[in-house]
């Protein structure tokens, strides 16, 4: 054996540098993190809005949980105009939109404040701000943590 081993000076800062590793090692730990939980998304669904000039369109979706108090979700959800399911005419961003098509908005957020103990109320506003009518679609799927589906 060493003989710096042998010292008690020696074996006490050892020992507080391992307990300082350890300490480190639990605030450090994400025992449940995004990255350690399995997610499933729900089937795709879609929908398609007819907007005329200068028009808005509001609609809720409303999810309910099979387990009231510990219902989790997130919504996935992206929106194209005029051609379904092309990135070119995605919102806000698609490369093909046309300076009207620009002063079109859709979005999505969940309201709380809403329904009842594991409901998930979502807002979906389309808003037409240019002077020709328009086609919005939507595509969503709910994501859920994996134990959250029976």
């Amino acid at each position: 054996m060493n003989p710096a081993d042998q010292r008690f000076e020696d074996r006490v800062f050892k020992r507080i540098a391992k307990l300082e590793e350890q300490m480190r090692d639990v605030k450090n730990a994400q025992p449940v993190g995004a990255d350690s939980v399995a997610f499933v998304h729900s089937v795709e669904n879609s929908f398609a809005v007819f907007a005329g000039a200068s028009t808005n369109w509001w609609r809720d979706l409303r999810f309910t949980g099979a387990i009231a108090s510990s219902f989790t979700s997130e919504l996935g959800i992206r929106f194209y105009i005029d051609h379904d399911n092309d990135e070119d005419y995605r919102l806000p961003l698609g490369p093909l939109l046309t300076p009207g098509q620009l002063q079109c908005y859709a979005a999505a957020w969940h309201d709380q404040r809403e329904g009842v103990a594991g409901e998930k109320w979502y807002h979906i506003p389309v808003v037409n701000g240019d002077t020709v009518a328009h086609t919005f679609y939507g595509h969503f799927v709910l994501i859920l943590p994996k134990g959250a589906v029976a």
